[in-house]
């Protein structure tokens, strides 16, 4: 078994897609040119071991994605959180395996169903964990399988998944789980800079003034990061520390605003959308010029692994939220890894919260309801004051269902266009179409939720029922009268955003046109 390697290099860097067939020895590898290549390995990956040996199959500890041969196997190798995933379609007697659902659909000639409004729930799912997701994913060429965090094996005949190797580290105790954390985070640096690689990294870490961010940036410095992302405010318009605690632990910042990305006039929330149907880490965009040939380390999963108060305990990789999921598409383009260092031993999760709980770590658990021990005693044993950080929860996702201008301007009238061109799938179906003006969507929304809801209200009063009066119908009227200007969607229209994100991501995965100048990555 061997691997053949078709370079396509108007791809996203670190995109790549596999395609074998029943009875052939080789594997026909197509990728973009960021995606490091070796006789039987390639990789857009780092991982806890040494490079040159390629044994990112054989550890728990990698960050990206890649294919490894031993023997007469291939090991398709996913990322060592559920931050990234695998996604697989049996298509021609063809098994097709990347690293990219858009890339993986647009190769297939496939998509999905522009008039199913559910497809953010159905990515969310792996909140649940690794045996309760949503596993498939329907298109017009079949059913598209999602693997997380575990290994895929083909044997030239079928594709089997299997458990990621690793597990069985001694947790014992704070001094132990600190080691490995240390001890990974230092073979993850070397690697990921190895001279031997075609396109190194550098390590750039995320602070901000909570617990996770800044636990992860301290174990980065100690291995020799030297710069910081950070956000100049939270969401809700909170004041950030980050920048001042990256400074006391020697990081060099750079801050950017989290929605300055509204301001470059281009679309840039497809990839974001398109990876998991709500795209929350679309501030990022704002810091993409930095990003390129990172491993960015963050803190996701930290409310989790990391929080006294978890009741989930199992291997199962249970979450709080999908928090760095959105990041999957877009990186590829961007060209960094990502790195949420909370996974680490993950499947350990009784022992980690064993020693959050335990007697020795009294000192670094404070009153009250958000407190971290492990995070603060690695912290503040770095030399961050107390009061700097966990004082308070911030968040810096970008919550698109909470905002009235979910979409840039050039996205919605996109969008909008694309729901007109799309609207005879829905009269197939016998449904009527989302309302695409924007004075047709306000118009709507009065009626359904202003004059009914209304009108429901005095005649629950004139029957004697107690009622709970709201300011509804004035509600509707201003957003009427704003309606010209108004981006907001009034009636559902957030629930269609994830084919129309797909099928704009997959456009950087189109061939150009004859005289090269067509969009691409």
């Amino acid at each position: 078994m061997s691997f053949e390697y078709s370079l396509m290099p108007h791809w996203p860097q670190l995109a790549w897609l596999a395609r074998c067939s029943d009875g052939e020895q080789n594997v026909s590898v197509l990728h973009g040119p960021g995606v490091e290549l070796g006789d039987d390995w390639f990789c857009e990956a780092a991982w806890a071991g040494p490079y040159e040996e390629g044994g990112f199959d054989l550890t728990d500890i990698v960050a990206g994605t890649g294919g490894r041969l031993r023997v007469d196997k291939t090991i398709f190798v996913s990322s060592g959180s559920t931050v990234d995933r695998l996604q697989v379609l049996v298509k021609d007697s063809r098994v097709w395996v990347s690293n990219s659902l858009a890339c993986l659909l647009e190769a297939a000639d496939a998509s999905v169903d522009p008039t199913y409004g559910q497809y953010h729930r159905d990515f969310g799912s792996i909140n649940d964990g690794l045996t309760s997701y949503e596993r498939e994913l329907l298109t017009s060429a079949g059913t598209v399988r999602l693997v997380y965090f575990n290994n895929l094996v083909w044997d030239g005949k079928k594709l089997e998944e299997i458990d990621k190797p690793g597990g069985g580290k001694d947790f014992s105790s704070f001094e132990l789980y600190r080691d490995f954390l240390d001890t990974c985070m230092a073979s993850m640096v070397g690697n990921m800079s190895h001279s031997v690689r075609r396109w190194p990294f550098k390590p750039l870490a995320t602070v901000s003034s909570g617990y996770d961010s800044p636990t992860v940036a301290t174990l980065a410095r100690k291995a020799g990061c030297e710069e910081a992302l950070c956000f100049g405010d939270a969401r809700g318009g909170t004041e950030e520390r980050g920048e001042e605690i990256a400074r006391i632990l020697g990081l060099c910042p750079s801050v950017f605003a989290r929605e300055s990305w509204r301001t470059a006039g281009t679309a840039a929330e497809p990839p974001f959308i398109a990876a998991d149907g709500i795209g929350m880490d679309l501030v990022f965009k704002s810091a993409e010029p930095i990003l390129q040939s990172r491993v960015l380390f963050t803190g996701y999963h930290g409310d989790k692994v990391w929080s006294k108060e978890t009741a989930d305990l199992s291997d199962d990789i249970v979450r709080g939220d999908r928090s760095g999921l959105s990041l999957s598409e877009f990186r590829l383009a961007a060209g960094f890894l990502h790195c949420p260092v909370p996974f680490w031993g993950v499947r350990q999760m009784r022992e980690i919260h064993a020693i959050s709980t335990s007697q020795g770590m009294r000192q670094w658990d404070i009153p009250g309801g958000y407190s971290r021990p492990i995070c603060r005693r690695i912290v503040e044993e770095s030399g961050v004051p107390r009061d700097f950080f966990g004082v308070r929860k911030a968040a810096v996702a970008y919550l698109l269902g909470n905002t009235p201008t979910p979409l840039v301007r050039v996205s919605m009238v996109d969008y909008r266009r694309w729901l007109r061109d799309n609207a005879d799938k829905w009269r197939v179906l016998g449904k009527r179409p989302p309302l695409t003006a924007p004075w047709l969507d306000s118009a709507y929304w009065l009626a359904k939720h202003g004059l009914w809801k209304g009108a429901k209200r005095l005649l629950d009063w004139g029957s004697g029922k107690p009622v709970v009066w709201r300011v509804t119908g004035i509600k509707a009227l201003y957003r009427l009268a704003e309606a010209p200007h108004c981006t907001t969607d009034l009636v559902g229209l957030r629930r269609y955003f994830y084919p129309w994100a797909l099928e704009r991501t997959k456009q950087w995965y189109k061939a150009p046109p004859p005289d090269g100048k067509g969009e691409t990555a």
